[in-house]
């Protein structure tokens, strides 16, 4: 739903509208809602989908509690799962579902199953409510929210759900507009949907890497779909957005109207509850041509599309006007219109071939009632987006839109009226959206209706056709399968209810709301109940905002390249260039008198505490004895490098910076309920973009530091130093200074790994071994082992992909300083690659071919036979590649240190052919509280690990439980996070990108392990 490109033009343009979410200065969350079959989906990446189910379940919970801990709401979690939605959808998922059963291959999950009323439903309702009354019980980051979970026999589809919540509980006055709102979506109308709420502080979190768009795979790699950490998230603030917008646009007093018809005219033109227009053709990039037609016409005239939360028609006709005249225009830059007119379409003879019948019989009413159905659609969608659905049965009734030229002529006679009546019951949806093939998802006694002499049977063909209608791709055609009727439907299904099994009758009832507190669960009416947001007049603390600190800036729109998704953008962005005199005019020395070694504010606008450590110029810094050679040298590259890397990454034009202060950031671990934060990793900022604490003093009071909690009794103790370093026991009592602890006796110790570790480092070789193995040069085996597309074939690629655009293969490739190194299997994979007839003369290829003719391949320079057995020939090759290390595993960032995929794998054998490690109640010794870490204490110390360390898992929260043992067997740099394989395999643990067997992998902060 919606235009493409949206979420890619808000972030170019508005670059400080989005922060990665290990950023510690993002604001707390008090209500937190998830659009849970987005994590559905994601986890059939990563596990098994096999009845019954178990492991893949597993992962879905794992994902949902990864949310929740990386998020931990205050006050409300609410998780919605997409229940019966409104007819008008079922219409537009029963065509994907038919084309994808037509094409499906045998023996793979049907993910038509994640539907309304199925037994897998049914299977993960119940799973997941296990899973909820258990982390209410025992894991405090789901204690302290209550959690209100929406359940797929609930009607309404996910997102509608939590946004009718948050809209009825507003209206009765429920939720106070201090209260910070989080929705977990990758779908980019949820950026609008959250804008129009009006609500001050709201923000959508979604998965750091969700702009790579649906060609995800690099040559024949396919990127990291592991999320482990709040490193894979980022976060966007709707609140910096709303000032940005202000600024875009000031001469409209109401930002709120121009929210309202962006997104609007976005639902409208990017409307999937219609077929494509014929006479325009959407591409990527589109929502900055909307703009500009919008600009130049209602916004020149200060009248708007929407007024009073309706379509206003005389302004949609102007509008949709305009976007035809300037679609045909070529624009500035020569590339062509985003927003393509085909002239080739006249409206009449486009009509007289889609409805030949009623064309003859009156042109004029086939024109109107096409061009009403389209007006009703907009009026419907604009009324599901914004207020809740208008009526669960209406659906566009044909198979093709008219051309938008002729919606433009009926606007203004046109008025909608929709009939509110009941949602489908889960056995009616299933039955709107399902083809033939997928008959095995229903009820038994509801299979039948399917087939003659069912009366229904003439809505499921095995064969049908799909027209391209002047469309280029399948996926853009109009699937030609008969049109459901809903009241059919509801009519059969009525005869064969009393034949349903007490199971199927359950999977086919209307469950309500449950709201969970400890374990415990009851309904939920969100029409009658509230839940205490315990209201209060103060702002947020902590809330990001262009106006923190009372930097000064101004702003200019212009392509400044911004580089937000791994390349310079094309498109304008808003640059905010700041007012310098406080920097210029200032000594080094007046800087360090009034800052050195004190707290300061950094990270403007999402700020957050510093201590600053030195200052310096051009010409001195303080301390004067601080500076050795090799710093001196690095405090002269960052003159130059802090204004581009500034402007280049977040928009901001400081031109120059007089002073730069060097600081040390505080770091947050995220095993600490309450935000406890200790000071790492110094950086270089300009002194300009510096805030004194004393101007925001809500951050500091943010990041204040909690007193350390008391040690219970009962609680779980890791013993730090000394003779049983490392060793966990039990508190049965404690004082102001020492504890009683009995330790958990380790009747099996784990095994000695380093052997393993020290053979990993002659696993590795030098990409000179290949070149010599292959007889080939640098330039042709850099392609080979990165991307080969073959021209003419779709998906085709000759690669034997090992490493792309700062990614390397995960267990195969590493990159050590700045040079891959390839482990003995993959040459020995990548050999009989180029040797297997599949590749045809492929070494010969690229021993002969330039390395411009690499960039696309000629099928016939490898296959020299005909164009079918070429076609054949590619088949064997996609067959021959599922097989090997480049579509088994993931490629990663190059920062992650890792080991060979052969290593880990002996290391993995060796932990599990070992005896099962159990604790059982050993000796009682008396230690001091300063020698033990329990759980919410901090741990007060720093600790550098390795590959090969030996880990006590700390974080109390989460899907490993505190006290879990394990060994590092890989780090990133980059984002300092430790991979570990666990001595004990843990029902939410990962296997590790695919690289275990079982689910012993984990990925943690340091401030979450103690090292031993």
């Amino acid at each position: 739903m919606g235009v493409p490109g949206f979420y890619r033009w808000l972030v170019q343009r508005y670059p400080l509208v989005r922060r990665r979410l290990n950023d510690i200065s993002r604001p707390k969350i008090d209500n937190f809602y998830v659009d849970f079959n987005c994590i559905v989906y994601n986890a059939l990446r990563l596990a098994p989908a096999s009845h019954p189910f178990t492991s893949l379940f597993q992962e879905i919970c794992r994902y949902l509690d990864l949310l929740v801990q990386v998020t931990r709401p205050q006050q409300v979690l609410y998780i919605a799962v997409d229940g019966p939605a409104p007819f008008a959808k079922c219409a537009q998922q029963r065509s994907r579902r038919f084309v994808a059963a037509r094409d499906a291959t045998g023996g793979s999950f049907d993910t038509t199953s994640i539907s309304v009323g199925t037994e897998f439903m049914e299977l993960l309702n119940q799973f997941l409510m296990n899973f909820i009354k258990e982390k209410t019980t025992a894991d405090a980051a789901w204690k302290n929210p209550q959690v209100i979970y929406s359940s797929h026999r609930v009607p309404g589809e996910g997102e509608h759900k939590f946004f009718n919540y948050i809209r009825t509980q507003t209206a009765k006055g429920y939720l106070s507009p201090n209260i910070t709102h989080c929705v977990y979506s990758p779908d980019a109308d949820l950026i609008f949907l959250g804008l129009q709420t009006r609500l001050p502080y709201f923000y959508i979190l979604r998965e750091w890497d969700c702009w790579v768009g649906p060609h995800e795979n690099v040559g024949n790699g396919k990127l990291n779909k592991l999320k482990a950490t709040d490193a894979d998230f980022e976060m966007l603030s709707l609140s910096i957005a709303r000032e940005f917008l202000k600024l875009d646009y000031p001469d409209i007093p109401d930002v709120n109207r121009i929210v309202d018809d962006f997104a609007a005219f976005s639902f409208l033109i990017g409307n999937d509850f219609i077929p494509h227009f014929p006479d325009i053709s959407i591409q990527s990039g589109t929502f900055e041509t909307i703009i500009e037609t919008y600009q130049s016409t209602l916004m020149k005239q200060h009248i708007y599309l929407i007024e009073d939360g309706k379509i206003n028609k005389n302004s949609l006709r102007e509008l949709l006007i305009a976007t035809v005249q300037k679609s045909s225009q070529p624009s500035k830059k020569g590339k062509g219109p985003t927003i393509t007119i085909d002239p080739n379409v006249d409206a009449q003879k486009y009509l007289k071939e889609k409805y030949p019948e009623k064309f003859d019989e009156n042109p004029e009413a086939l024109e109107k009632e096409l061009a009403f159905a389209a007006l009703d659609s907009f009026d419907w969608v604009l009324e599901y987006y914004t207020k809740g659905c208008p009526s669960w049965s209406w659906c566009y009734p044909f198979y093709y839109a008219p051309p938008v030229t002729t919606i433009a002529k009926y606007c203004t006679e046109h008025k909608s009226n929709f009939n509110l009546d009941r949602p489908p019951m889960p056995v009616e949806q299933l039955l709107c959206i399902l083809p033939p093939k997928s008959a095995n998802l229903l009820p038994e006694a509801a299979r039948t209706l399917m087939f003659e002499p069912s009366p229904l049977a003439k809505f499921y063909p095995e064969k049908f056709d799909i027209d391209l209608n002047g469309r280029k791709f399948e996926h853009e055609g109009v699937v030609l399968i008969p049109l459901v009727n809903i009241e059919e439907v509801r009519e059969e299904v009525s005869k064969i209810l009393d034949n349903l099994s007490p199971e199927e009758r359950t999977r086919n009832t209307k469950m309500e709301e449950l709201v969970f507190e400890n374990g415990d669960f009851h309904d939920y009416d969100i029409e009658k109940d509230f839940i205490d947001n315990h209201d209060t007049q103060e702002k947020p603390n902590g809330i990001p905002s262009l106006y923190n600190g009372k930097i000064p800036f101004r702003h200019t729109t212009e392509v400044c390249k911004i580089n937000i998704f791994n390349r310079p953008s094309n498109a304008a962005s808003i640059l905010l260039h700041i007012n310098n005199q406080k920097s210029i005019f200032t000594k080094a020395s007046d800087v360090a008198a009034a800052l050195l070694n004190k707290p300061v504010l950094v990270n403007w606008p999402y700020l957050r505490p510093a201590l600053v450590t030195q200052v310096f110029d051009r010409n001195e810094t303080y301390p004067k004895d601080s500076v050795s050679h090799e710093k001196k040298k690095n405090n002269s590259l960052s003159f130059e490098q802090l204004p581009k890397t500034f402007k280049e990454t977040l928009g901001i034009d400081i031109k120059e910076t007089t002073n730069v202060i060097l600081v040390v950031r505080l770091l947050a671990s995220s095993r600490i309920e309450d935000d406890q934060y200790r000071f790492m990793r110094k950086i270089y900022y300009p002194y300009q973009l510096s805030v004194n604490c004393q101007c925001v003093p809500s951050v500091i009071h943010r990041f204040a530091t909690p007193k350390c909690p008391k040690l219970e009794n009962e609680s779980l103790v890791v013993i730090l130093e000394g003779e049983y370093a490392g060793r966990i026991g039990k508190a049965l009592s404690s004082d102001n200074e020492k504890a009683k602890i009995q330790l958990y006796e380790i009747t099996n110790e784990p095994p000695n790994l380093q052997d393993l570790f020290e053979n990993d480092k002659k696993e590795w070789r030098s990409i000179d071994d290949i070149i010599e193995k292959l007889k080939i040069g640098y330039d042709a085996t850099f392609p080979l082992l990165s991307n080969l597309p073959v021209s003419g074939e779709t998906d085709a690629n000759l690669a034997f992909t090992a490493f792309s655009e700062r990614k390397v293969l995960d267990g195969f490739v590493r990159k050590v300083n700045k040079q891959h190194e390839f482990t003995k299997e993959f040459i020995i994979q990548l050999g009989e690659y180029a040797a297997s007839p599949v590749s045809g003369d492929l070494i010969q290829f690229l021993q002969e071919t330039e390395l411009e003719k690499m960039r696309n391949v000629n099928p016939a320079d490898i296959w020299p036979f005909s164009p079918s057995e070429r076609k054949n020939k590619v088949k064997e090759l996609m067959a021959y590649m599922r097989d090997t290390c480049c579509s088994k595993y993931y490629l990663i960032d190059e920062s992650v240190n890792i080991i060979s995929q052969t290593t880990l794998q002996k290391i993995e054998n060796r932990i599990v052919s070992s005896p099962v490690k159990s604790l059982s109640d050993g000796n009682v010794i008396e230690e001091n509280l300063s020698n033990l870490i329990w759980p919410r204490k901090q741990k007060e110390f720093i600790q550098n690990g390795e590959i090969g360390s030996r880990v006590v898992n700390i974080s109390y929260t989460g899907s490993i439980p505190f006290g879990e043992t394990g060994t590092v067997v890989g780090f990133d740099t980059a984002l300092n996070l430790y991979h570990i394989v666990l001595d004990n395999e843990c029902t939410y643990g990962t296997t590790l990108r695919k690289r275990l067997s079982t689910k012993r992998g984990y990925i943690a902060k340091p401030d979450d392990l103690f090292f031993y």
